[in-house]
């Protein structure tokens, strides 16, 4: 099941004004700001020519457009270009039905950078991926030791002190932990605490943005979502991701045409290749749950169209939440892989 925050019929209207310059109100800007970062090609070219629509495209995938200004000023596109852009969309008396082609609520955009987090039982990792699977950057922030004995109010502090270092992306991407009553349980249950910690303060923080700001989106993969998604489940248990990792680090060609689509530069190679081996293992989880999400909405996007798929797919463990504030709609969203 996938929670997610529809995006509802986009109706645009300019206020008039002596000069040839286009305004909006406030929230209609708002509106307009939306259509922009989430429309592909076909779509932005009804309104503009090709080659704009290109541009604006190019540059979005490096971050998206805060302001119109913002979109002035990167896609150094013409001041009449962008006018004659924005009258035309706030002309156009688009019915619910034929705007649905333009904004569906059923469509999950692959966001422009990605961060997954992963609590291990000694570290905090996360990890930046970019919409071309270019990983950007990682890291860790260890969070106990074989000694050390952790209470609530070092939680606290943890969650606040990490949430703070957590660089800022459009999509950030927390799996489930699992819940087993054994030995390990009650650091299970710790790591637990400290995960809904830290994805409760990113999405206390995405939603106090200005209406003007993209909103950052917070998925939750089910647990063991990722394990599954890389085939690592034996039994009942997840093998170890350093299978996966050597893979998408190897230097020599990768047989798997999905992982070869996976990028990451000679330095983070060397970073990586100085870590520990449990270090690596939980850096390895992170980029496993960053992967899970950003394939399986690479996936949909590319075959929500196709009857057989649409709002059907049975994959047993897999699932991804949004957290929203407010109204929500509940749709089902499966892929056969």
């Amino acid at each position: 099941n996938l929670w997610i925050q529809p995006l509802k019929t986009c109706s645009i209207m300019t206020e008039n004004n002596g000069e040839n310059n286009v305004k909006f109100s406030k929230s209609k800007n708002s509106k307009l700001l939306e259509l922009i970062n989430t429309s592909n090609l076909e779509q932005l070219s009804q309104f503009i020519e090709t080659s704009h629509a290109e541009t604006i495209i190019s540059i979005r995938k490096k971050g998206v457009y805060k302001s119109l200004n913002d979109l002035s000023l990167r896609t150094e596109i013409n001041n009449d270009a962008l006018a004659k852009f924005y009258q035309l969309i706030s002309n156009c008396k688009i019915s619910k039905d034929i705007w649905n082609k333009y904004i569906t609520s059923d469509e999950i955009l692959m966001p422009a950078t990605t961060l997954a987090l992963h609590v291990g039982p000694f570290a905090i990792n996360w990890i930046v991926v970019n919409c071309d699977f270019k990983i950007l950057d990682w890291d860790s922030r260890v969070w106990q030791n074989e000694t050390s004995k952790i209470t609530t109010y070092d939680i606290i502090n943890l969650v606040a002190s990490v949430t703070q270092q957590l660089p800022v992306c459009n999509c950030y991407v927390i799996e489930e932990i699992k819940m087993i009553k054994n030995k390990s349980s009650i650091n299970l249950l710790i790591q637990n605490q400290i995960s809904t910690g830290i994805a409760s303060c990113v999405k206390l923080i995405t939603n106090q943005g200005t209406n003007n700001s993209p909103k950052n989106k917070l998925y939750l993969l089910k647990s063991s979502a990722s394990a599954r998604y890389f085939h690592l489940i034996v039994g009942s248990e997840a093998i170890s991701a350093n299978y996966v990792m050597k893979k998408i680090l190897s230097d020599t060609d990768i047989n798997d045409e999905t992982l070869q689509r996976v990028s990451v530069d000679e330095k983070l190679k060397r970073k990586y290749n100085k870590m520990l081996s449990d270090e690596k293992e939980q850096v390895g989880w992170s980029l496993l749950k960053a992967l899970t999400f950003m394939f399986i909405v690479d996936r949909y996007n590319k075959y929500k169209y196709q009857p057989v798929l649409h709002f059907t797919f049975i994959a047993d463990g897999l699932q991804i939440i949004e957290s929203v504030i407010g109204t929500t709609s509940r749709y089902t969203i499966q892929l056969n892989y």
